[in-house]
């Protein structure tokens, strides 16, 4: 459980929200390099990046502990093709980075296993704004899809996962885009990412979820549809109905969380 210390940078047409503690190291002068990919690789902080709609930046400030995750908030689709990142909106407020800003912030509160939060940037122009965000790494993890297309998992391990999307879905968490890269196994615990256009909603019953009602319900319909569609381009996955019906069975268990 992790309580986030907000506090506001503006610097020029840049908002920054960020955690005050988990920053602390970090001087106000320097918060916005943390957002700069050319700043990232010409001081040699890089890790790696991840490819997906856009680049997906993994690196170390300075020589110190604090590793961070960087994504630029893009536009899919086709509008994606002609405005790749650019938001209407005047207001921070009423963004989608800060809504999931404020649902990580949460989530980090709650203590479920979400990527935690470290700061949010926005670079407003006349009506429009461009947005960053910076979450800290998680270790040790693979993402299911990927997990599946190497090796089988045991019912237990799939109701496991049934638990994890339980314990969201019990206090009221909506995933816009709950799919199998966007579940990730580890050793100890596994972990929902990318909450982008997720938000708080009231829970649904888990009979209804489990039948696929409701929006919990499509949550877990997205989950499969996700599953099978890896399944049929890849050469070997490690995906059934009695996998799907175990992890049913671990969603309807669960404890409150």
């Amino acid at each position: 459980m992790a309580v986030i210390k907000e506090q506001t940078l503006r610097v020029g047409r840049q908002v920054i929200l960020y955690d005050a503690e988990a920053l602390s190291a970090v001087p106000q002068t320097a918060l916005p390099y943390l957002f700069e990919p050319a700043h990232i690789q010409q001081k040699g902080w890089l890790q790696r990046i991840a490819h997906g709609r856009g680049e997906t930046w993994f690196y170390r400030w300075q020589e110190s502990d604090l590793e961070l995750v960087l994504r630029h908030y893009r536009r899919g689709g086709l509008v994606g093709k002609f405005n790749p990142d650019l938001y209407w909106g005047l207001r921070v407020e009423n963004s989608r980075p800060w809504r999931e800003w404020r649902l990580l912030c949460q989530l980090a509160e709650w203590g479920l296993p979400a990527p935690v939060p470290a700061a949010v940037r926005f670079l407003n122009s006349p009506l429009f704004y461009r947005a960053d965000l910076l979450t800290h790494q998680i270790h040790g993890v693979e993402p299911l899809g990927d997990v599946l297309q190497q090796r089988e998992l045991a019912s237990e391990r799939w109701a496991q996962l049934g638990a994890l999307i339980a314990q969201f879905h019990q206090r009221g968490v909506y995933h816009d885009d709950l799919n199998a890269q966007n579940i990730l196994l580890g050793q100890d615990q596994d972990y929902l990412i990318d909450f982008d256009k997720g938000e708080l909603r009231s829970p649904c019953r888990v009979e209804y979820s489990v039948r696929g009602k409701g929006w919990a319900g499509a949550n877990l319909q997205r989950l499969k549809r996700s599953l099978h569609k890896i399944e049929s381009r890849s050469e070997t996955f490690y995906f059934s109905a009695s996998n799907w019906l175990s992890l049913l069975d671990g969603y309807r268990g669960a404890e409150p969380s």
